[in-house]
Order: structure tokens, then C-alpha cells, then sequence
């Protein structure tokens, strides 16, 4: 007979055979003085003591004179002796005179039952007094369903004792590890305005439980509390009843608890359900050292120092699912697109567990974690979408959350994926399309202002309900009560449109007041600032705000201040340039109206008048350009000014309306063969030398009176010639 097996029935060791029997013998019972009744006696919780050896923590046992009649030693042979070593000892202690009360009545598996047929069942057949775990369940002979029939309400009545917590001060320490993992999605819940994070993936825990190798149903547990893939929603039930006659970390992810149960909240086809895929348990039963605790092992909060580095009486659960849950904190998106966001999914284990591995997740090469980041293939883990990227290659990763006041909790493991938008796609698809229809808008200023101030008003028209549309864009963010930094990119883009529109009509009033000369110098000025400048420098300020180029507010300042100190300068040379123009054309007109036509000097001239009062650069002057030149050279003479303006209507009648340079001196030249021209640079010339005369006349005079002390004397003063004095323009 193999070791531990007992036929011959006697009292336990040191016992007597008359009185009571009480040791505490630790040479043959290791589990002296522990609150649990260990000898396999009435009210025991184990058997792993002979009988009456525990005597601190089951209390006396009765013996007796007697050991055994003949006809009680008859039933020693009965006992199964075939049967594990567990089946025997309960045979043993219930058949066992020395037992309290009338045992030998009492069933038990006998060695005629085990494993054979018995009492008229058939061979193969489950003896329900050998459907025990101690017996192996009558050697395989029970079914699945005559198992749990059998152990199940033993499970039931022992709940108080399996659902408490284990481990020491009511504290389990739970191995967590994150075996697989899709790449998240973010969804926005419409009903809800809320946005959630949906994730698929295997995670396993481990948790040491030494109450469950002595449960009714320990050898199959593993089956009763394992939910396979494509299980009804029976079986789901089933399962998740057995699962509450022991104790497991009630996981919770960012707050909704796990369950068994089909998710029945009716979500719509495609949608994610909150329900797991598959569970499947393992219990071990004894230490495994070729799967040790991650990392170094639980700490023992308690004592203070480590545990165990190898879990013993382990029981584990790896769980596959898909869940949808709220983010903490929900996403903001005052930065959009360029929001950076922090998404977090915290495992909650229940208050009475202690999530050890936790940090240990971010190194341990068991850990997908670590697997991803020595692959350098964390991405993957990210939307599917790559609108997120990972701001740093550290930037995933495990963490245990504190609280203020209390500190680490330690019942609880976030794995936290900050983030940054990839504002590319938003760049390439919105911003750079809107600046370029506000350019096309602002182009407006290259039409004149004279004669296309309405298809100015049009073109910005357009883009400014473009720009309108952009701001009431549904960007699939939700409703949000706040502004973001697109609404403020938006807006700029609408107000530089308006701005542009003020301008436009500004420049139609003084065409229409006749002050075209201002008009076109404001044009050329504002078109310098606003599309060279202040434009694409504010755009970029905005960038920046934004947090394009590293977010430097110090370059957004700088930027504002370009803009602002262009301002200033552009008004400054609008004045100045006005000023300047005005008197070129005082100067070049004067100058022309003293040349000979016929000279060499009056085509260069001519042509540097032409250009001064072509305002708009068109190569030609219209009707107004050319009446500002010619009243400026026959202004004086009416008449000559009625000829000179009919005569340029006659030649513009022919040209559309405007006289190009060649036009313009054959203009000249008719006058001049008309001597109308001739006629009046003679009177000018004339006019010109009488004053030199008098001036000189006058100077000589002075002269002479203070030479001859004031005496008057008939000399004739010599007159030189009147020379043309020529100003050089400023």
C-alpha cells in the first residue's frame, strides 16, 4: 500500500485508547494553532491532520475502551484504498471509531465504489458517494453536470469563507499584466456629448488563494469558471453565478465593472458591446516556479517586505474583451488642432487588492508594453486613424494614480497614452485651402479701383461666405460651450477680409471725389502691407499661438509687434510718397513747359512727365491722367488749355479713351505746329526774362548809390543776357 494510505484502524499517536484524545503534535501536523480545524474530525475545515493532533484549534476528541468490534473491523477492508490519498483519509475518519458521533454509518467511498460499478450502478458509472474532490470525482466517472450537482451547494454553504479576501490583513495581492492590445478608437457618444474610448484586448491576473485547493468543486474550477468564446447568454449566466462563490478582484475599467453577463443594453449593430469575449481560469494549486510573480514579486504591505517571488496556490484569469468607456478626464479641444490630450485607462481591482506589478509593466519583457517600446512600435497601440501621435517615445506607459492625501492607490493601474494631434491633415485639408481663398479674396486690390470696384466687392464677397462656412464647420467634436484656437483662426481670416472691404470702398470714394492720385498710392501702399506683411506675419502669430514651431509666445510678441510697427510706417509712406509723387509732377510739368518740342531734351523730358502722371502705371493716360498733365504746362493760358484738351480728345477718340507716350508727344507736336505751344513757352520765356531785368536792374542801382554815396549819376548799366536757371528736383 502506498505511503499515506491507512487500513488498519487505530487512535492517533500518543493518544490513548481510553479518554479523550488532544495533541498538538507538530511532527505529523503542520498547521498547529491557526484558527482552523485541521484533523479530519466532525466541524473540521481540513483533514490535513491525523486525527486528534490539532488539539489547540478543534478541541478534545472523544476516544474509547474499546478500538473496534469484529464486526467494525469487517468494514476496514472497504475503505478505498485504490482512490487518491485525500479519498482514503475521509474513508478513514468517517469509518474511524475514534470519531465523535455514530461514524460508522456514515458514507464514504469505499473501495468496492471507486472508479467501478457499485450498488447496482454500472461500471464507469458516478458513485455519488465518491463525487468528491478528495476521490477525484469517483476516478472521472461524473460528468461535468454531476460534479457541480454535487459540489455546488458545498461551494454555497463554504461562500463565507471562499468570498472573503486572502492574503494578509485583508489585503490580496493581484499580479496584473496586459497580454494584447488593438489600437484604441476615440468615439463621440451624440446622445451624450460624451466621448469614450473603446479598446480590445487580453489582460491577465494572478492572485494567490490557498482556501480554494480544499473548495468542493477545486478540481474543476478551472472548467466551471471558464467562459468560453461564443458562449450563450445561459451559459453567460451560469458562469458568472459560479463565478461569485469565490473571490476575484472585481476589475473595473475607468469605472464600469466586468461581468460574465451578455452586454443588454441593446447596442446597434457594429457597435461596441461592453461584454467579455472569453475567461478563461487556471488554478494551480501549488507553486510554479517556472512562471514567477512579474517583477519582484508582491510586497507584503503588512509586514513590509516582499512576499514570495513565485506565486503559490495561484489562481489566474485571462480575459479577452471589448469595452467602451468614458475618458478621464473627458478630451478638450481648445487647441484644436493642435490640442495635445491624455488618455487614460485606469483598472480598478477592488479596495481590498494590491496591484502590485503595476510599475513593473513598463519594463518586464512579459509586458506587450515593454515588447512595443523595444520595437519602437508603441504607435501601433494608437488610433488606426494616425490623427494622434505619441508626444514622446516615453509618452506610454504604466502607472499607479495617487491621491492628495492618501498617496499611491495602490488598488488601481492606469496605462496612459498622451498624445498629440497630427495637425498635418488639418493643415493640408483646411488651413491651407482657407489661406489661399482669403489670398484670392485680397487679390481684389490688383483691379482698379475706377472701374472694377464692384468685382472688388464681389471677389471678397466670395470669400468671406467661404470663411463664414469654415466657422460654422461641423468638425466632429461635439457641442462644445468654448471657443478653440480654429474658431480664433477662423474669425482672423473673416475680420482681414472686412478690413480689405473697407479698403476697397475707401478707394472708391476718392476716385469719386476726383482725388484718383491718393487713391492709387493708398492702393499700392495697403497692397504691400497687407499681403507682403501684416497678413502673412499675423497668420503666422496665430500658428504659433496655436503651437505650431514649438508654441513660442516670444515669437507670436515678435510677430505682433512686426505687424504693428509696419502699421505705423505704412501711414508714414503714404504721406511721404504722395508728397514726393505731387512734386515731381509740379516739377517735370514746369520743366516741359520750357523745353522746345523740337529740342533734344524734350522726349526724355517728356517721357519722365508721361510716367508721373501715368498713376496707375498702365502705359497709357486716360482722359483724367492727361488733363492733369496739360493743365499743368497750359493751365495758365485758358485758351491754349481749351485747344490742347480738344485736340487730346480727338487723338483719345481714336485709342479707346487713353493716349499712350508715342500719342501723347504727337499730342505735343500738333500744338506746337499749331504754335500754340510755341506761343505760350515765348510768353513764359518772356515773363521770365522781365523779372530777371527788374531783379537786376535793381541790383545795379543798389550798386551804384553805394559807390558814389548816394550821388545820382546818368550811367548806363550794362544788361547781360537772361540765362534759364534749371532746378534740380528734389
Amino acid at each position: 500500500m502506498s505511503p499515506g494510505y491507512t487500513l488498519k484502524l487505530q487512535p492517533a499517536p500518543g493518544a490513548s485508547s481510553s479518554g479523550p484524545l488532544c495533541s498538538d503534535d507538530s511532527s505529523v501536523c503542520s498547521y498547529l494553532s491557526d484558527d482552523a480545524c485541521d484533523d479530519g474530525g466532525t466541524g473540521s475545515q481540513y483533514d490535513d491532520c491525523p486525527f486528534g493532533t490539532d488539539c489547540t484549534d478543534c478541541g478534545p476528541r472523544a476516544g474509547g475502551t474499546a478500538i473496534a468490534t469484529p464486526n467494525d473491523l469487517d468494514l476496514i477492508p472497504h475503505v478505498c484504498t485504490s482512490c487518491p490519498v485525500e479519498c482514503n483519509q475521509v474513508g478513514v475518519a468517517l469509518k474511524n471509531p475514534f470519531n465523535q458521533g455514530p461514524q460508522l454509518n456514515a458514507g464514504g467511498c469505499l473501495e468496492s465504489m471507486w472508479n467501478t460499478g457499485d450498488q447496482g450502478l454500472a461500471v464507469g458509472a458516478c458513485n455519488p458517494q465518491c463525487n468528491t474532490w478528495q476521490c477525484g470525482h469517483d476516478g472521472g466517472d461524473c460528468s461535468l453536470t454531476q460534479i457541480l450537482d454535487a459540489c455546488r451547494p458545498d461551494m454555497e454553504s463554504d461562500a463565507a469563507r471562499l468570498l472573503s479576501t486572502p492574503g494578509p490583513g485583508g489585503i490580496a495581492p493581484v499580479e496584473f499584466i496586459l497580454h494584447e492590445m488593438d489600437p484604441f478608437r476615440v468615439a463621440l457618444d451624440d446622445s451624450t456629448n460624451q466621448w469614450a474610448v473603446e479598446v480590445q484586448m487580453k489582460i491577465g491576473l494572478r492572485w494567490s488563494d490557498p482556501r480554494l485547493k480544499t473548495a468542493a468543486c477545486v478540481r474543476v474550477l478551472n472548467q466551471m469558471l471558464t467562459l468560453v468564446a461564443g458562449a450563450s447568454n445561459a451559459d453567460r449566466l451560469a458562469r458568472e453565478l459560479d463565478r461569485q462563490l469565490i473571490w476575484t478582484p472585481p476589475l473595473k475599467l475607468n469605472g464600469s465593472a466586468f461581468t460574465y453577463i451578455a452586454d443588454s443594453s441593446g447596442a446597434a449593430p457594429g457597435a461596441v458591446k461592453n461584454e467579455l469575449k472569453s475567461s478563461e481560469f487556471t488554478y494551480f494549486g501549488a507553486a510554479n516556479g517556472s512562471n514567477p510573480w512579474i517583477g519582484r514579486g508582491p510586497t507584503n504591505i503588512v509586514s513590509g517586505g516582499t512576499a514570495s517571488t513565485v506565486c503559490t496556490d495561484c489562481a489566474a484569469l485571462n480575459m479577452s474583451f471589448t469595452w467602451s468607456v468614458g475618458t478621464v478626464p473627458n478630451l478638450e479641444f481648445k487647441q484644436y488642432p493642435f490640442d495635445e490630450q491624455t488618455f487614460r485607462l485606469r483598472f480598478d481591482f477592488g479596495k481590498h487588492a494590491h496591484a502590485f506589478s503595476c510599475d513593473a509593466l513598463n519594463t518586464d519583457p512579459r509586458s506587450l508594453l515593454a515588447i512595443k517600446r523595444s520595437a519602437n512600435d508603441l504607435q501601433s497601440l494608437l488610433p488606426s486613424t494616425n490623427e494622434y501621435l505619441l508626444k514622446t517615445a516615453t509618452s506610454a506607459y504604466f502607472e499607479q494614480p495617487t491621491d492628495p492625501v492618501l498617496g499611491a492607490v495602490l488598488h488601481q493601474c492606469d496605462l496612459v497614452f498622451e498624445v498629440t494631434r497630427d495637425d498635418s491633415i488639418v493643415f493640408a485639408k483646411v488651413l491651407i485651402p482657407t489661406i489661399i481663398i482669403v489670398y484670392i479674396g485680397m487679390s481684389s486690390v490688383f483691379l482698379s479701383a475706377a472701374d472694377h470696384s464692384g468685382d472688388r466687392a464681389a471677389l471678397l464677397g466670395v470669400s468671406i461666405l467661404i470663411s463664414m462656412i469654415n466657422l460654422e464647420r461641423d468638425l466632429g467634436l461635439g457641442m462644445l460651450t468654448y471657443a478653440m484656437w480654429f474658431d480664433t483662426f477662423n474669425m482672423f481670416q473673416l475680420y482681414v477680409q472686412l478690413v480689405a472691404l473697407l479698403e476697397g470702398y475707401i478707394e472708391h470714394k476718392l476716385v469719386c471725389t476726383g482725388r484718383e492720385a491718393e487713391c492709387l498710392m493708398l492702393n499700392k501702399v495697403w497692397t504691400v502691407y497687407s499681403l507682403g506683411l501684416a497678413y502673412p506675419l499675423l497668420t503666422m502669430a496665430i500658428l504659433v499661438n496655436g503651437g505650431m514651431w514649438g508654441g513660442s509666445e516670444g515669437l507670436a510678441a515678435a510677430l505682433y509687434a512686426i505687424v504693428a510697427v509696419g502699421a505705423v510706417f505704412s501711414v508714414f509712406a503714404f504721406r511721404r510718397l504722395l508728397q514726393r509723387d505731387e512734386k515731381k509732377r509740379q516739377y517735370l510739368a514746369k520743366k516741359l513747359s520750357q523745353i522746345d518740342p523740337t529740342s533734344q531734351e524734350f522726349e526724355p523730358v517728356f517721357k519722365e512727365a508721361f510716367e508721373a502722371h501715368d498713376l496707375d502705371a498702365s502705359g497709357g493716360l486716360d482722359s483724367e491722367e492727361l488733363r492733369t498733365l496739360i493743365k499743368a504746362v497750359f493751365g495758365k493760358n485758358r485758351d491754349v488749355f481749351a485747344s490742347a484738351m480738344d485736340l487730346a480728345r480727338s487723338i483719345g477718340s481714336a485709342t479707346g479713351g487713353t493716349l499712350s507716350v508715342d500719342a501723347c508727344m504727337d499730342l505735343f507736336y500738333k500744338l506746337e505746329s499749331q504754335g500754340t505751344s510755341s506761343q505760350t513757352r515765348r510768353v513764359g520765356m518772356q515773363r521770365q526774362k522781365t523779372v530777371a531785368l527788374k531783379q537786376r536792374s535793381k541790383s545795379f542801382g543798389a550798386s551804384m548809390k553805394n559807390m558814389f554815396g548816394g550821388s545820382r549819376k546818368n550811367v548806363e548799366p550794362k544788361i547781360e543776357p537772361a540765362t534759364e536757371t534749371v532746378t534740380t528736383y528734389p
